[in-house]
């Protein structure tokens, strides 16, 4: 539970206003004003050092600390729930593709938020959803055309994102198409769960991998709806629905943190390199496919949303020998020169059978 208890809490200093500020040898230094706190680097449930950092949050905040300590206890359920449920399920009912969330934590209180942030978030998304259709045509114009469906949940504010709806009643076959706001839509819930989940790994290369491929106003949409999350203080928790398949997905005010800084970033060093491999997995939720290469072992790569059908069509038969183009993103530490980080984004790929890749 130390990974669930420790993300509570950073969870907490910065939505209340925390930045880091350091690193120690027995934590991350943070401050507010003239305000500092440790947060250690590992941390239990109710333990001393969780008591310890309640009770001088609760005196920096002037809040009681009892009412602290039963939020973090609440958050660590949830975040334990959303953990076991990690996994894609069938669809009940296949429809349209949608994101559906519920908005907890800091910034609600019975089922109300600030109608401002709820606002912004909503307009945001929409933003978001649209600079990364333009950023996958290559287009320069695109309508914002995402659904907005809202409702409550116990302790929550709930919204539901959806693509639009295209189909032709007139039709022999009324079912219209995955829209590309649909697939903006799948991608951005992928960017989501690879922010997050960087915030308990070591690195952040998966996240990297996902926001490579975007334009520069792509990335900026995409940080702006973090900063929204993040300063309304929301824990965003809900589920991908796309086609007969439904995934789960959070993103956590630190993963919002870890996503605005990362979406304004840039790559170091770029290169695109032939592989050959086999298909090893596909998390389409994620936009991720893992492959087990000749050159270099066993890759996650991100597949761009003009490429997600293509692969989804080569995994759809066990141990699919390919060739592709990688783009290889490095980050290198300064003055060594040494690679700090790497990850891979597909660029185009076939069956090895096929005829070479040029």
């Amino acid at each position: 539970m130390t990974e669930s208890a420790r993300s509570v809490v950073l969870d907490y200093l910065i939505a209340t206003g925390w930045r880091h500020k350091a690193e120690g040898p027995s934590g991350e230094l943070w401050a507010r004003g003239s305000n500092e706190t440790v947060l250690p680097r590992r941390l239990e449930v109710d333990s001393p050092p969780w008591n310890r950092l309640a009770q001088a949050l609760a005196l920096a905040d002037k809040e009681p600390v009892e009412e602290i300590l039963t939020e973090w206890r609440r958050a660590v359920k949830e975040a334990e729930e959303i953990a076991v449920s990690s996994q894609v399920r069938v669809r009940e009912a296949p429809g349209r593709v949608e994101l559906d969330v519920h908005l907890s934590g800091h910034g609600v209180r019975q089922n109300e938020t600030r109608a401002y942030e709820f606002g912004t978030f909503v307009m945001r998304a929409a933003e978001s959803v649209k600079e990364l259709v333009k950023s996958a045509r290559g287009t320069r114009h695109h309508a914002r055309n995402l659904v907005v469906v809202g409702g409550p949940l116990p302790g929550s504010v709930r919204v539901v994102l959806r693509e639009p709806d295209y189909s032709d009643s007139t039709a022999l076959i009324t079912d219209a198409p995955e829209t590309v706001e649909g697939v903006a839509l799948v991608y951005l819930a992928g960017v989501f769960a690879a922010a997050n989940d960087a915030v308990s790994s070591p690195d952040t290369e998966q996240l990297v991998a996902q926001l490579s491929p975007l334009s520069v106003r792509a990335r900026l949409s995409v940080a702006r709806l973090a900063d929204t999350v993040r300063e309304a203080g929301w824990n965003v928790s809900g589920t991908i629905r796309r086609g007969s398949q439904e995934a789960p997905i959070h993103l956590a005010v630190a993963g919002a943190d870890l996503l605005s800084r990362a979406s304004r970033e840039g790559i170091e060093s770029e290169e695109t390199i032939p592989v050959v491999g086999t298909l090893d997995g596909w998390v389409w939720s994620r936009s991720e496919l893992t492959m087990q290469t000749e050159s270099r072992g066993l890759i996650r790569v991100s597949v761009p949303m003009s490429l997600q059908v293509r692969v989804g069509e080569l995994h759809a038969s066990p141990n699919t020998e390919v060739i592709a183009r990688v783009a290889m993103f490095t980050r290198r530490v300064l003055g060594t020169g040494a690679a700090l980080q790497t990850s891979f984004s597909l660029v185009s790929i076939q069956p090895a059978k096929g005829p070479t890749l040029v």
